[in-house]
């Protein structure tokens, strides 16, 4: 077998992980590290047997690697996908894909014409709790999606931005709640209910100096007709997040969302209704009778 020659831009934050990771998969030979910080990935690649680059750019010329990991700030995610896709290099983006839908357009343009893999990091689909409810819906559990209310809020002091300026400015980061954080659970959404049609939303920044949005709330309409109804902030303690994704035959609550991340806790209910919603609304005879719902 041959082992995938690797390289990892941006070995601070959340690159550790990919470092680290890519030396666990047997299939996997980490080539490269590049890092801003000459002394860190200096240390860094010493200790590991590999080539060490300050500047992208060098490890492409030395053509060492095969694919690569961009685990670097938001507005740097364009212009290196795309050089790295020109390299003939797979790639893997940490979420955001992209700050402008343009150069998420031009670095899919390549990936296609090239025969090349992107993926972005929206692991969220892989943890149990996503998969379990995309398995019932797709196995027509809840029926037809009509209804859907999503909430995501955790709390982020003023020292989040401190240590990382560059989250704070709309140049920089994109945004603010919606590129940072409610990117996993946009993904989600879309993977679990379909793409939007229309889209009324309000975003603001309630508590932060930050010129970027710490609260957005939208209502949206979705191809298949279902309408959903979601709040992300990042103004409020951990926890008391909702999941409801409701359908004409049942539906699916998780009551107290803490943290997708950890989700040894979260408790998956499905609530089936004693008939399908169309057929119990000429079949209950009472003005204000209910469906009964199988937990």
């Amino acid at each position: 077998m041959q082992r995938i020659r690797y390289g990892v831009v941006g070995i601070k934050g959340v690159g550790r992980c990919h470092v680290r990771l890519a030396r666990q998969n047997e299939q996997v030979k980490l080539a490269a590290l590049v890092d801003v910080d000459a002394a860190l990935v200096n240390k860094r690649s010493e200790g590991l047997g590999v080539r060490g680059f300050t500047d992208y750019r060098d490890m492409l010329d030395a053509g060492i690697v095969d694919a690569v990991s961009i685990a670097t700030p938001h507005h740097l995610h364009g212009v290196m996908g795309l050089d790295c896709l020109k390299a003939g290099l797979h790639v893997f983006i940490e979420k955001p894909f992209a700050n402008r839908v343009s150069e998420a357009d031009a670095m899919l343009s390549v990936a296609q014409a090239n025969n090349l893999q992107i993926c972005v990091g929206h692991q969220y689909r892989t943890y149990r709790s996503s998969r379990t409810m995309k398995r019932l819906i797709d196995l027509g559990a809840i029926g037809g999606i009509k209804r859907v209310l999503w909430t995501w809020g955790e709390f982020r002091p003023e020292s989040y931005y401190a240590r990382d300026i560059w989250r704070g400015t709309f140049r920089h980061a994109g945004g603010g709640v919606l590129m940072n954080q409610a990117s996993h659970d946009l993904d989600l959404i879309c993977w679990m209910i379909g793409n939007p049609v229309q889209v009324s939303a309000l975003v603001g920044n309630q508590l932060h100096k930050a010129e970027t949005e710490d609260i957005a709330c939208a209502n949206v309409l979705f191809t298949n007709g279902a309408f959903g109804s979601f709040q992300f902030t990042i103004n409020q303690p951990r926890g008391y997040s909702v999941r409801q994704i409701a359908g004409d035959r049942a539906i699916i609550v998780i009551q107290d969302v803490r943290s997708l991340t950890s989700d040894q806790n979260d408790r998956v209910l499905l609530g089936t209704y004693e008939d399908i919603l169309p057929t119990m609304v000429t079949k209950l005879a009472g003005n204000h009778d209910q469906p009964e719902i199988s937990w």
